[in-house]
């Protein structure tokens, strides 16, 4: 239902967005954003989705200034975990607020323009923690714990920039994605894993040549 909402969120942005306020080598994007935690993260969170936005400022045909702003809600994950008071039942759930900035390249092929995209940026990531004794599962929490951290981080990315011909262009990208170590200590349970995640956008870019 939340993607839905999302998709429907986009394409009426998409249908108003005002083309003739951008100013020369200006645009900006709307995007769904789909996230798929990699390399140990994924233990921590599954996988989320949110929406974000791309801005753009064009040097010249081939290289832009870019800046990417997103939010992602990732699903609830439960792990059992031992500490010295023994096994523990651990559910963390998690959302991501995200600014980068960074160069692009680019290189148009008729109406399909490939890019390429080195960021980093500022990352605001909150967790929230509930640990169950291991052998009480359907009673109340043992303990609770909200925590908001801000990470540094940088994102390798890449995508498909398609002209549709009625001055928009549908984009296709992937992110690599890499934030710092966050951490999470409750009861002598320390956690800490950085944030590696597969990151898929689709959205409508808008900006006049």
């Amino acid at each position: 239902m939340r993607l839905k909402v999302i998709l429907i969120g986009i394409i009426l942005v998409s249908a108003t967005f005002p083309l003739h306020a951008q100013e020369e080598n200006w645009g900006l994007g709307v995007h769904l954003v789909v996230s798929l935690p990699q390399q140990g993260f994924d233990n921590l969170s599954r996988d989320g989705e949110g929406i974000g936005t791309k801005v753009f400022y064009r040097l010249n045909p081939w290289f832009s200034l870019r800046g990417d702003l997103a939010y992602l809600s990732y699903g609830e994950r439960r792990n059992s975990e031992m500490s010295s008071y023994g096994y523990w039942l651990v559910t963390r759930r998690n959302e991501s607020f995200q600014l980068a900035l960074g160069p692009q390249l680019c290189h148009q092929i008729g109406r399909i323009t490939p890019y390429a995209a080195a960021m980093g940026g500022f990352y605001y990531y909150h967790t929230v923690t509930t640990y169950e004794d291991y052998y009480s599962y359907y009673s109340y929490p043992y303990t609770e714990n909200s925590n908001g951290q801000s990470k540094l981080g940088w994102s390798l990315s890449s995508g498909l920039l398609i002209d549709l011909g009625i001055g928009a262009h549908l984009d296709f990208g992937f992110k690599l994605q890499n934030i710092r170590k966050v951490e999470t200590t409750i009861k002598e349970v320390t956690t800490r894993q950085t944030g590696v995640d597969y990151v898929i956008t689709l959205g409508a870019v808008f900006f006049r040549n």
